[in-house]
């Protein structure tokens, strides 16, 4: 480990499984996706005073790229962004901070970064969607539908046992030769045992106990918020797992008292409003790109049930070092160029 002093502030500079006070604010975290930190290799930038932040990044090419927001102490998160890019300029790096709310933007553009939307985060209220009755017809009438089909689910607690998880990574296998891609990575999980091994798997079983389809529930120890990341499923697998699953889940995580349920990023929606270049591409491709990845059907997905939108945005150096780093970027989330190319 490394460490300086910077304003009266140590920080250490490490990898995330080195760095036990970042791992106590993952646990701690308001943001269910900040368990990402656990897949990968990622470094943390911490200050280590107990009611200071972490900040959690990949590296890719120039740039160093975070993992979402600071965690920890959110009232003040400038101090740790301002060193995070000093650290970066010192080291020849690009700093991007990724997959940001409004709030930290702004700290980053009065940092000298510029922001561009990338979407929308899909939000639940749970105690309010779970009181509406719609919301509980369409829970129900999933649940017959599969008992009709013979299909159970069941939430399994970690450590998974080792016959199970043999029997998910096979689904895992199938499921990604069928769509004939690598894994991806960074802000989205990939199949790796050591990460899994930490979460919650929801898992699909037919009517002879196979199971036929997976989906791993995140959530932190403080309930704020719930999110499933992988969703992966067999060629016998039923229509309509996704629902299911999802629905599966929102009772599961309603019954632990979670507050909120993360139905994640609808990429590149609600763009019409911003003027940037950049914007105004990715308002071309969400309305023409479906050939590229299913823009629009995401959103509308995710549109049913009603969620709070977010916006969500990536601050980078201004000039061409913006499109280096989003480059950069497209490449740590992908897996690297080959795997960009297939998408």
């Amino acid at each position: 480990m490394s460490t300086s002093m910077r304003s009266e502030i140590d920080y250490i500079q490490t990898h995330f499984q080195d760095d036990p006070l970042a791992q106590a604010r993952v646990a701690r975290s308001h943001s269910a996706y900040s368990f990402l930190a656990w897949q990968g290799e990622k470094m943390t930038l911490t200050d280590l005073a107990s009611d200071g932040a972490s900040i959690i990044y990949g590296e890719c090419g120039k740039s160093r790229v975070t993992l979402g927001e600071p965690l920890g102490n959110h009232a003040d998160s400038s101090q740790i962004i301002r060193e995070f890019i000093s650290r970066c300029e010192v080291n020849n790096m690009l700093p991007v901070l990724a997959n940001v709310g409004s709030r930290v933007a702004e700290v980053g553009e009065s940092l000298g970064l510029v922001k561009v939307k990338i979407g929308e985060e899909a939000v639940l209220d749970l105690m309010d969607y779970m009181d509406r009755p719609r919301s509980r017809m369409r829970a129900k009438r999933k649940e017959n539908e599969l008992r009709k089909k013979g299909v159970r689910l069941e939430l399994v607690y970690p450590p998974c046992n080792d016959v199970l998880f043999a029997q998910v990574q096979q689904i895992s296998e199938e499921w990604l030769a069928k769509r004939r891609i690598g894994e991806m990575g960074f802000v989205l999980g990939k199949f790796d045992k050591s990460y899994l091994m930490k979460t919650n798997l929801i898992v699909a079983f037919d009517s002879t106990e196979k199971p036929v389809a997976f989906t791993n529930l995140l959530v932190n120890n403080s309930k704020e918020e719930a999110a499933l990341d992988l969703f992966r499923r067999s060629n016998s697998s039923p229509y309509g797992m996704p629902d299911s699953m999802i629905f599966h889940a929102l009772k599961v995580v309603s019954e632990m008292g979670v507050k909120r349920f993360n139905l994640g990023l609808a990429p590149l929606s609600n763009l019409k409003d911003s003027n940037s270049i950049l914007s105004q591409v990715g308002v071309v491709l969400f309305n023409n790109g479906e050939r590229l990845y299913p823009f629009k059907g995401v959103r509308t997905f995710k549109e049913k049930y009603s969620p709070e939108w977010v916006p969500k945005y990536i601050l980078t150096k201004p000039g061409f070092s913006q499109i280096i780093s989003l480059y950069d970027t497209a490449l740590l989330v992908s897996g690297g160029w080959r795997q960009l190319l297939k998408l």
